[in-house]
C-alpha cells in the first residue's frame, strides 16, 4: 500500500502520465489472421493425417501452403512434408 502511494506521489511530482496505448490497425489484424490461418490449417492437416483421412489432410495442407505468400515458412515446410506423406497409406 505504501509503495503504491509513493509511486503516485513520484508520478505526480514529476508530471508523468500513464498511457496505455492500444495499437491496432488493419494491417496487423490481417497479418495475424493469415498467420493463424496457416498454422491452424497445418495442424488440422496433421490431425487428419493421423486419423487416416488422407484426402481431407491434403485439402488442409493445400490451404496452408497456398495462403499467405511467404509468411510462416516453417509451417509451410511442415505442410509440404505432410502433403507428400499423405500420398502414402499405412496401417
Amino acid at each position: 500500500m505504501k509503495d503504491s502511494i509513493s509511486l503516485k506521489r513520484f508520478l505526480y511530482k514529476n508530471k508523468f502520465e500513464l498511457k496505455f496505448v492500444v495499437d491496432l490497425d488493419m494491417e496487423k489484424f490481417e497479418n495475424n489472421y493469415v498467420n493463424n490461418k496457416i498454422i491452424s490449417a497445418s495442424r488440422q492437416g496433421r490431425y487428419s493425417l493421423i486419423k487416416g483421412e488422407f484426402e481431407i489432410a491434403r485439402t488442409y495442407y493445400k490451404i496452408s501452403i497456398v495462403s499467405g505468400g511467404f509468411k510462416q515458412i516453417l509451417w509451410k515446410i511442415r505442410s509440404i512434408i505432410g502433403f507428400i506423406l499423405s500420398f502414402f497409406t499405412w496401417t
